[in-house]
């Protein structure tokens, strides 16, 4: 859910030409923001996990892939953020690239989440 409302709202101010919906900013940063909070839990408890099953080799490869994916994603999601947010609101250039390093984040968060998911059948 959250990465449709941030696709949707981002979306929409990305291509507006004129003033960009009020709503489409605040659902933005409200998605935004429950991101970081989601990944920051996910990640201290994953990285957690990881460290508690070191010593068991079965299915070591898949938790690893798994947790590859998702620091990747949790970095892109930082750098979308934290550098790439504040610029795009004043270059068009910096918006496409908020938006790809975002979109390239959440296809690495899914598939991380799918490695796991279907990992296990």
């Amino acid at each position: 859910p959250l990465f449709a409302v941030q696709s949707i709202a981002g979306n929409q101010m990305y291509q507006s030409r004129g003033p960009t919906p009020s709503w489409a900013k605040s659902m933005h940063r409200v998605g935004a923001g429950g991101l970081a909070a989601l990944f920051t839990v996910n990640t201290v408890t994953g990285v957690w996990n990881l460290w508690d099953s070191r010593s068991n080799p079965k299915g070591r490869t898949r938790r690893w892939i798994h947790a590859g994916l998702m620091l990747a994603s949790d970095a892109g999601f930082t750098y979308a953020g934290v550098k790439l947010g504040p610029d795009a609101t004043r270059s068009r250039a910096k918006q496409t690239q908020h938006r790809r390093v975002a979109l390239i984040s959440m296809s690495g968060a899914l598939l991380g989440y799918s490695v796991m998911l279907f990992g296990n059948r």
